[in-house]
């Protein structure tokens, strides 16, 4: 700026580095004269009510939808469910349902569908809100998943400083969320929990093993979580790595 008597019009850009609800906006005008040789600065508090979300890693997200969609068809067909019919085979479609037997004599690959239930493949999507340097890139990549499958409307459980079960915590419970005490994380989960589940953890602790042992026994439990900075997603001891969505064994 210019030091002048003349009003002046100044357009700010304004780039958030943290999430939160924000209700002004600090800023610091400085303005000097046409040779350059005095300055006058000048402290403003500006009311500027805003919300500023989780970042959202929409590729990272789409990895990982695909990643868990190709692993909930492959313990549908596992667990035997009602058999509907052959239809010819579609590229991405999983080599397990092939029916190859069949496929000899047709000369071309069929592949088995099934009738299954949506809620009983419908997983619990819980975020496990503890303590942890890798709390926000995690919290990032649940509200991103969460919002790609949002038309879905997917369960929540979202564990931390106050915690959230539904379809849509809103905005505000996005910006506002903060690690909480992991001690008490479990009886939510166990209140809430599906027979299918998918766990983010930003980091591993005494209660995340008590809560995946306790509830693997009767339930599949789909872990995520970060190792340095790349993704992965165990299920017992077969662990996918992100990118790429293939499962390999511990």
């Amino acid at each position: 700026m210019i030091l002048t008597n003349k009003p002046q019009e100044v357009q700010l850009l304004w780039q958030p580095k943290e999430r939160g609800c924000h209700e002004t906006l600090t800023v610091i005008f400085t303005a000097y004269d046409s040779l350059g040789l005095f300055r006058k600065s000048a402290k403003r508090e500006i009311s500027f009510p805003v919300t500023v979300l989780p970042a959202f890693c929409k590729i990272q997200a789409e990895k990982l939808q695909r990643v868990l969609e190709k692993k909930q068809q492959l313990n549908a067909y596992q667990r035997g469910l009602d058999f509907r019919e052959h239809r010819a085979y579609r590229p991405g479609d999983s080599f397990n349902r092939i029916d190859w037997k069949l496929s000899a004599h047709t000369q071309e690959w069929l592949y088995r569908e099934y009738d299954y239930q949506e809620e009983e493949c419908s997983p619990l999507f819980c975020f496990w809100g503890s303590p942890s340097p890798k709390f926000e890139p995690l919290l990032d990549l649940y509200f991103s998943l969460w919002h790609l499958r949002k038309e879905k409307q997917p369960e929540l459980l979202i564990l931390g400083n106050r915690a959230f079960h539904g379809k849509d915590p809103g905005h505000t419970y996005f910006a506002s969320l903060e690690a909480g005490d992991e001690k008490a994380f479990f009886a939510h989960l166990k209140k809430y929990a599906k027979k299918q589940i998918v766990l983010f953890v930003p980091e591993n602790s005494p209660e995340v093993s008590e809560a995946i042992e306790t509830l693997s026994k009767d339930r599949t439990v789909y872990l995520v979580y970060f190792v340095e900075k790349q993704l992965m997603v165990q299920e017992k001891d077969k662990i996918c790595s992100l990118p790429g969505g293939e499962w390999i064994d511990d």
